[in-house]
């Protein structure tokens, strides 16, 4: 279940013993005092991502939210810690090379091996008698221990415990929905007036399948196109080099038809498309499913007729 900060501030570890706090990097500023607070009554707070609690996401003075790197702040707070290539000399920038601490098999934590990790679990934001037990350990080149990946803190003062994990099991989108939100995301933007999108980036940065910052390419590192590539050019040739958009004609929820007029040629094109994968539309009699964008040619004299389907 979800809860606000004032939910989880009144929330009871005898009834809810688990929560979880972090999945990715950040954390909302209104939610940081009720998570120590319910790992000082006792709860175990799951704090899981690449370096959890890495981010702050803040209420501007103008209502808008910013974000900031916090580390220096949120993980004294919370007496957790981490280093990375940047913050400890020798650190390797990734490792697939992990291992479960022996002994720890014992516990009911299954073996663990090839899994991508870049940033390691440390005990350096500890006060004197709290305790730091590692998991699962990071190791080098040499099968040498450089940190954990999963580790418990326990407290002398707070009855909880906070459980962190850096292992990065989120391998991100595949090459087809990958393919699918490009288009879906130029077609909407286009709709609400946006009139430049870039995309990040044209060709991948690396190799490593495991690592994201590698892979956001529409062509790999040798220039061979990926789907996304080929996504690009179909909307590029059915839509022209600038065009116009019409109307939106989406007849429900689940189904998005959103009209455009060519520049080059005035020629009318739909681009219809399910939002869910199991969604299903007519248009003009003829079924569409899935999340696939479609790009139909209309008869500019009259409305084509598109029906959701249950």
């Amino acid at each position: 279940m979800k809860l606000t900060p004032e939910e989880l501030s009144k929330l009871d570890p005898q009834e809810v013993p688990v929560y979880i706090g972090c999945e990715n990097l950040g954390i909302e500023e209104d939610y940081l005092e009720p998570s120590r607070k319910y790992v000082e009554k006792g709860g175990i707070l799951l704090a899981f991502g690449q370096v959890p609690y890495y981010v702050k996401n803040y209420r501007q003075p103008n209502g808008t939210w910013g974000q900031k790197d916090a580390a220096g702040e949120l993980h004294p707070f919370l007496r957790i810690g981490f280093e990375a290539w940047w913050t400890k000399k020798g650190l390797p920038q990734s490792t697939f090379h992990i291992r479960t601490v022996p002994g720890m098999t014992q516990e009911g934590i299954k073996e663990l091996g090839d899994v991508y990790v870049t940033r390691f679990l440390s005990p350096k934001n500890l006060q004197p008698g709290d305790t730091y037990t590692p998991i699962v350990q990071a190791l080098n080149g040499r099968n040498e221990p450089i940190g954990e990946a999963l580790a418990l803190y326990t407290f002398h003062d707070w009855k909880g415990a906070i459980l962190g994990c850096t292992l990065l099991f989120d391998s991100g989108l595949s090459e087809e929905e990958h393919a699918n939100m490009i288009q879906r995301n130029y077609l909407e933007y286009i709709a609400g007036g946006v009139s430049k999108l870039f995309v990040y980036n044209l060709r991948n940065k690396g190799t490593n399948l495991a690592e994201r910052e590698d892979n956001f390419g529409i062509v790999r590192r040798d220039f061979s196109p990926k789907k996304a590539f080929f996504a690009y050019r179909e909307m590029t040739t059915a839509l022209g080099s600038d065009p116009e958009f019409l109307k939106d004609l989406s007849p429900a929820p689940q189904v998005r038809a959103l009209l455009f007029r060519r520049t080059e040629d005035g020629r009318q094109i739909l681009a219809v498309w399910n939002t869910t994968a199991d969604g299903s539309c007519e248009v003009n009699g003829k079924l569409y499913n899935g999340t696939r964008v479609n790009f139909i040619p209309v008869d500019s004299g009259a409305a084509p007729k598109i029906t959701a389907r249950p």
